[in-house]
């Protein structure tokens, strides 16, 4: 024990010794502690949560998967109740469900929500008690039963403040008035992100919600099966099924068994966040190499002390533990840094983010049980990998070649090899990170300024939402979106507004539809192709500054009564017709029986940077082709909350079921629903490597240069007493650096490579800039020489006989 704390004391005391050593060592290694430990924390809630239901690893999602490789989770009725009768074998119990958006209202509160019809026993299999109240019965689910509904804790917290009394009150769905007679805890999302539930009856199913005619259809695996083993026996079924019902599955394929926990995560979301945490692994292994060699440096130093301890009797053992040690005692500190800066990245940044994205409670709570083994498990990577250089160096015995290497700079020249070869590791990291982060912030600038026409921050989003109960009929509702749309307009401060079914141009909020140009033929609506559709009303281009290449916009009589029309953007003109001259030319929609006359063409409204490719968009009137929720798109320069009044003051005076769900700028509206909060978070998160891993290099390039030119102090005072001038050490000892620094950049750009395979071809395809690729690389070799030329400078300043006396 008292041999153990002499070594402590000792390690302490040698520590002490080179404070800046210490201090940059530690620095470097809690930095890169703790951006690994925070993308653990992520990828630990993406790739290791579950739904916390007892039989979680046996709940599938039944699909059917086409001939061209979709999968869809919708089965009509039919094809369930013949499921549900043949199925006994392979499922224990199936749960038909209807994921719906549904038109939540408590008095002047308005939101869409998801929702789920569901069968009245969903609950028994999961194993969730509900906070207050009940779950369904049987009873519920019955035809003529008093409409009920299950809130999510969610819900019970923001409509009525954890009201324990909410039991038995009623909250108006789609127009329709239900008891509450439940409230769930947070953790039941199910089946996937739901606030609220209500018993399905599959024979009032279209009744119910308006419009649906099909399921989704849950299943619980019998206990003893796997989900391959299962899958392979409903095959057979799924045939029974497509054979009994042609129509319905004429392009069906086969049928698969999706894992529910896997719905959780995408393959998009694995490579994204599996690439950061390989960034994270990344800059790990370079502090721990700029450790290493500032350790290696340190005990270059104290070569000699080490050899005459080792030659007085110390044992290689005993010399070894004391290094050791002596870096347990860094690591340890480095660790607690780092943990805490994980801790303050997680409370300041991530938690915003998790809000943004509406993540699940059980998911934001997963990682936590693993994080202790994670650190303990980094503690040893970094104790051990960044001593193993420095002790095998430090434990040679040989007291003789080391005192006539300490001459001869012998030392001074291993630790010259060692310093290039953490030069250009470091660079190459560096390289690899800072080009990632370059390639993100340039596609999120890109999504913030893809508009060609307008910027998104003039103008206000306002989300309108209609109940499917009240306004089923497209005829009236379109009459009531007019009615409210001109008292809208009433505002003096509103400068133009228009409605759209999407935010401004951004494509995956248009409609993949199934088009017929005129003058082709296709032998069945599969070999039809697809085009994006969007439905504005009048004046929506005028609001946005789009030009019209010909032609003219909708007017108020493009509507049920006349002749249907659409307009096409140039994509579509030049994919379908060739030509820009196609005022008059039809299209079909929805089958070639629905004809539409093009009435203008308009130019592409933004670079469609996230796809492969133009995009070829049609546009229909709002009149002929209703929606039940709408973007008011509004300029103005007056506050949000004056026009959230006048707006909802609007709407109170034409129908009050109808709701103003939600209203903000634009452009804040097009991150929250597009790629902009997942590319925004995704910035962040590079930008913390960016900084860490090239302070990190800058650091450790300074530090283990310095070093290793304070060895080789003699060596330099010898040059420049022979008559070497300053600014040739100098440039001699830059261009060598600059050598290792470019092997280091023909890595890093070979590791950029597949970083930009993994980020365009398997996440989304982003835009990328050549110029923003060599500034950045011009920037981090400029930085890396700086790095470089100072210690160079310092050293190359001093006096020969000072040098020649160290």
């Amino acid at each position: 024990m008292k041999r153990i704390l002499y070594i402590l004391l000792l390690s302490i005391r040698q520590s002490m010794r080179s404070p800046v050593n210490t201090l940059l060592c530690i620095l470097v290694l809690a930095g890169s502690i703790a951006l690994v430990t925070t993308m653990f924390s992520i990828c630990a809630m993406l790739f290791l949560s579950s739904y916390p239901y007892e039989m979680a690893d046996r709940i599938v999602i039944v699909e059917k998967c086409d001939k061209q490789k979709n999968c869809h989770w919708q089965w009509s009725v039919d094809s369930y109740r013949m499921m549900e009768d043949a199925s006994a074998d392979v499922f224990e119990h199936l749960i038909p469900t209807f994921k719906d958006t549904v038109f939540v209202q408590n008095g002047s509160i308005g939101q869409n929500l998801g929702a789920s019809y569901v069968a009245w026993d969903f609950d028994k299999s999961l194993q969730v008690e509900p906070i207050l109240g009940r779950t369904f019965t049987q009873e519920d689910a019955a035809t003529g039963a008093e409409p009920v509904v299950i809130i999510g804790e969610k819900i019970w917290d923001g409509f009525y403040e954890r009201d324990r009394n909410v039991i038995g009150k009623s909250i108006v769905v789609d127009g329709r008035a239900r008891t509450i007679v439940g409230v769930m805890p947070a953790i039941m999302e199910y089946p996937i992100r739901e606030r609220l539930w209500i018993p399905l009856n599959l024979e009032t199913l279209k009744q119910d919600t308006g419009w649906a005619e099909m399921v989704f259809v849950i299943g619980i695996i019998n206990e003893g099966l796997s989900v391959e083993q299962a899958e392979e026996m409903f095959q057979p079924i799924a045939q029974e099924i497509s054979k009994a019902y042609p129509k319905e599955h004429f392009n069906t394929e086969k049928a698969e068994l999706l894992r529910m926990n896997d719905t959780l995560r995408s393959p998009s979301d694995i490579v994204l966040f599996g690439t950061l945490f390989a960034c994270s692994i990344l800059v790990l292994f370079t502090g721990c190499g700029i450790a290493s060699g500032l350790l290696t440096a340190r005990y270059a130093e104290r070569s000699q002390e080490l050899a005459i301890r080792s030659a007085l009797g110390a044992s290689r053992a005993q010399i070894v533990t004391q290094i050791m040690l002596e870096f347990t005692l860094l690591s340890t500190s480095a660790i607690i840094l780092g943990h805490l800066t994980s801790r303050y990245i997680g409370a300041s940044i991530l938690s915003h983010y998790l809000g943004v994205f509406d993540m699940p409670v059980f998911i934001a709570r997963s990682h936590s049980i693993m994080l202790l083994p994670f650190t303990i498990a980094i503690l040893i990577i970094v104790t051990a990998s960044s001593t193993i250089v420095p002790a095998l160096r430090a434990t040679k015995t040989d007291i003789r070649n080391i005192l006539r290497e300490s001459t001869r700079t012998g030392s001074s020249l291993r630790l010259t090899k060692l310093s290039n070869l953490l030069i250009s590791w470091q660079v190459a990291t560096s390289c690899i990170v800072l080009n990632g982060c370059a390639l993100i912030g340039y596609s999120l600038y890109s999504f913030n300024h893809e508009c060609k026409y307008f910027d998104p921050a003039d103008y206000i989003g306002a989300t309108v939402s209609f109940n499917s109960n009240k306004h089923h009929d497209d005829h009236k509702r379109a009459a009531l979106m007019a009615e409210i749309m001109k008292l809208v307009r009433e505002h003096p401060q509103i400068e133009k507004a228009a409605i759209s079914t999407e935010y401004f141009n951004y494509y995956q909020w248009g409609v993949g539809t199934k088009v017929w140009p005129e003058g082709k033929t296709y032998k069945n609506e599969i070999e039809a192709p697809t085009a994006i559709q969007r439905v504005i009303s009048p004046g929506y281009f005028d609001a946005t500054n789009t030009p019209l290449i010909s032609g003219r916009e909708f007017n108020e009589s493009d509507d049920y009564d006349h002749p249907l029309v659409a307009i096409v953007n140039d994509s579509f003109a030049m994919e379908h017709f060739g030509t820009l001259d196609v005022i008059g030319k039809s299209i079909g929609v929805h089958g070639q029986d629905e004809q539409h006359s093009i009435v203008a063409v308009v130019p592409d409204t933004m670079d469609d940077v996230y796809i492969e490719g133009k995009l070829p968009v049609f546009y229909l009137p709002y009149a002929t082709t209703p929606w039940y929720d709408l973007t008011m798109i509004i300029k103005s320069d007056a506050d949000i909350e004056s026009i959230k009044d006048h707006i909802t003051n609007s709407i109170g005076m034409v129908d009050k079921d109808t709701c103003l769900t939600s209203i903000m700028p634009l452009n804040k509206q097009r991150d929250k629903n597009g790629h902009g909060d997942i590319l925004g978070f995704v910035f962040v998160l590079f930008s913390m490597f960016s900084i860490g891993t090239l302070i990190m290099t800058i650091a450790g390039l300074y530090g283990v240069i310095s070093f290793s030119l304070n060895v080789r102090k003699q060596e330099m005072g010898i040059r420049l007493s022979l008559g070497a001038s300053p600014t040739h050490i100098v440039t001699g000892l830059a261009k060598q650096s600059f050598i290792y620094i470019c092997i280091g950049m023909a890595f890093g750009l070979a590791g950029t490579l597949g970083m930009r395979i993994l980020l365009t071809q398997c996440v989304i395809a982003m835009p990328e800039s050549l110029l923003v690729y060599v500034l950045t690389m011009l920037a981090l070799m400029l930085m890396c020489l700086v790095a470089v030329i100072l210690p160079a400078l310092r050293q190359a300043d001093c006096e020969p006989s000072d040098a020649l006396r160290t």
